[in-house]
This record gives C-alpha cells, sequence and structure tokens, in this order.
C-alpha cells in the first residue's frame, strides 16, 4: 500500500508472530495499564498495547490460523487475503470461490467473509459477511434492508466465544450461501434503477452518507471519481449499454471508499460508511 501508515498487505504467516502480555515493573503506572502487550515483529520486541489485568490476550494463530483450517477441513474453495495496520489491528478477507452469482451477464459477485481483530482494542474481533465483486475487485457489504441487520455477524471477546464462534463458522457460511438469491435480488433490484441524472444522484448520496464531494488533501473530486469508475465499468459491461444505474453508482461509491491511495480509515470504518451508503440507496 502506498502510505507507511496505512493498511498493508501481509502472509498469514507474517500476522502470527509471537505476542505476550507482561506485567509493568512500574508499578506506579494507572492499574488499567499495568501491563504491556508485546509482540515479536520479525524477532523484533515491540510495544502494541498498555492494558489491565481484566484484558485477555488472545493470539492471531486462534483465529486466523483456525479459521483457514477451518476453511479447508470442510472443503471450502476460498482465495485469502491478510492485511494490518501498524501490525497491532489485523483483517483477512476470504473469497468464496465455490458459489457464484450473475448481477447481469459478466457482472459476477462472490461470498465473502471477513475477519478482523486487533491486539491495541482499537478494531473489535468479528467475522462478517459480504459479497465480492469480479468486474472491478471491490468487496460489498449485504444488501439488507434493515440497517440494524446491514451484516451477518459473529464476534465474542473472550477465548472460549471466539472459539466457539469459529466452530460455528461452517455453518454460518452455508446459511449465507443459501440465502444467497434474497441479497443478489436486492442488487438486481438496484440494477434495474435507471438513474438519468447520475451526478444529482451521486452528489446526493455522498452528502446523505458523510462523504466530503473536494478531497482537499489529495486533489480529487469525488463526483468525478466515481464517474470514471463508472465508464470503466461501462467498458467491462457491454450489455448495460452505458446506461447508469443505482448498482453502478453504488459500486463507484464502493471504490471510492475503498480506495488506499485517498482513503486512510480503517477497514471497519470504510465498512460503516458503504453500510449507510447502501442502506440509503436501497430505500430512497
Amino acid at each position: 500500500m502506498s502510505n507507511e501508515k496505512g493498511l498493508k498487505r501481509i502472509s498469514l504467516n507474517d500476522l502470527l508472530f509471537p505476542v505476550e502480555k507482561v506485567l509493568q515493573t512500574d508499578f506506579s503506572c494507572n492499574s488499567d495499564y499495568a501491563y504491556d502487550i508485546f509482540g515479536y515483529i520479525n524477532g523484533i520486541k515491540t510495544r502494541l498495547n498498555s492494558c489491565s489485568e481484566r484484558y485477555e490476550l488472545i493470539p492471531n494463530e486462534d483465529i486466523f490460523k483456525t479459521a483457514s483450517h477451518m476453511l479447508v477441513d470442510n472443503n471450502i474453495d476460498f482465495t485469502a487475503k491478510y492485511y494490518h495496520l501498524n501490525y497491532a489491528r489485523f483483517y483477512a478477507d476470504y473469497e468464496i470461490n465455490n458459489y457464484e452469482f450473475k448481477i447481469s451477464a459478466n457482472d459476477i459477485v462472490k461470498p465473502m467473509l471477513r475477519i478482523q481483530h486487533s491486539y491495541n482494542g482499537l478494531t473489535k474481533y468479528m467475522i462478517t459477511f459480504g459479497y465480492y465483486r469480479l468486474v472491478c475487485t471491490n468487496g460489498l457489504t449485504i444488501p439488507v434492508k434493515e440497517k440494524k441487520e446491514f451484516n451477518l455477524s459473529i464476534s465474542g471477546k473472550h477465548t472460549t466465544n471466539i472459539k466457539k464462534s469459529i466452530g460455528t463458522l461452517f455453518n454460518t457460511i452455508q446459511y449465507f450461501i443459501n440465502n444467497g438469491n434474497t441479497y443478489i435480488n436486492r442488487f438486481k433490484f438496484m440494477a434495474d434503477q435507471i438513474v438519468v441524472n447520475p451526478k444529482d444522484r451521486i452528489t446526493e448520496v455522498l452528502n446523505v452518507a458523510g462523504i466530503s464531494i473536494n478531497n482537499m488533501k489529495y486533489g480529487i473530486n469525488a463526483v468525478d471519481y466515481i464517474i470514471n469508475q463508472m465508464n470503466e465499468d461501462f467498458k467491462k459491461l457491454p450489455e448495460l449499454q452505458n446506461k447508469v444505474n443505482d448498482w453502478i453508482i453504488y459500486n463507484g461509491i464502493n471504490h471510492y471508499i475503498n480506495n488506499n491511495d485517498y482513503n486512510m480509515k480503517s477497514p471497519e470504518v470504510r465498512t460503516e460508511i458503504d453500510s449507510n451508503v447502501l442502506s440509503y440507496m436501497l430505500i430512497n
């Protein structure tokens, strides 16, 4: 990735570095920070967090490695991508290759699950489900109209809860896939909503979602960026005949939200913004 402090790609083995929780020798410190979390990254001891005695350290190995083994053991064909923020916040995207859904002739999406975890407490452990769109290689939120149900998710705080959640993950994946047509039909509904004035519609959605139209830091206009992305979609999807619809606009906005060159927000914040965009577009 382009920024040293931004999201970076990593291998599974690289995020399985040893970690430990150590009592500080300075007993004058606040009890909420009496312990340090140290990681041994490439053999270098690095402080990742300070915490209280109550904090339960759960190694990445218990989450990401266990989840990968679960997928393999259940014969689920998948492609995994792993990321980190400063070796303290971790994300894995698992694209499920066994199943595909078509929005149009050449517009295909696949189920995807994301697992997130952190050693500094800034990202809570969670598994969320969504889709991966092949034509522009971007991840999508689940299209559920009720925002409170926007992400089919599994979460937990402690070792027992986390192991239990991963233990039930296969059944949850099957439920998600078996109900895939329900979600995909909502994408198709968006694809049927022809938009006469794309710039007005994009501006409307960006304003509702709280996305700045003028990105002063990078000197770009979000509306122009999204329209350019839509034009790239049309090149790959001739069946659309250059007719703008809500599905194409949503994907252009999604692409902008997830562009690491112009966005330093964490993945969970991006997902929340994306959820707000899709929630609004489904009912307005």
